[in-house]
């Protein structure tokens, strides 16, 4: 298979909701640079520290047609 050229990370974070020391994010993350990877992560930073707090791994992978609408007609 070939790579796509464009191997830019883009995403977004539509909500954030912590409940009981647990973070709950929903959002979309497109990249080529996954291409035939099959794990994804979410990792949160301190911004003002640059440190990770922690990470875990996506294990809910969505479709998300709205968003590759909006990239093919932006490519």
């Amino acid at each position: 298979m070939t790579k796509p050229a464009d191997n830019g990370n883009y995403g977004w974070v539509d909500s954030t909701q912590v409940n009981n020391n647990n973070l709950t994010v929903s959002g979309w993350q497109a990249t080529n640079q996954a291409v035939d990877k099959p794990y994804r992560y979410v990792i949160a930073v301190d911004q003002t520290t640059g440190k990770e707090l922690g990470r875990t791994q996506v294990m809910i992978n969505q479709q998300r047609d709205d968003v590759a609408k909006v990239l093919s007609a932006s490519g």
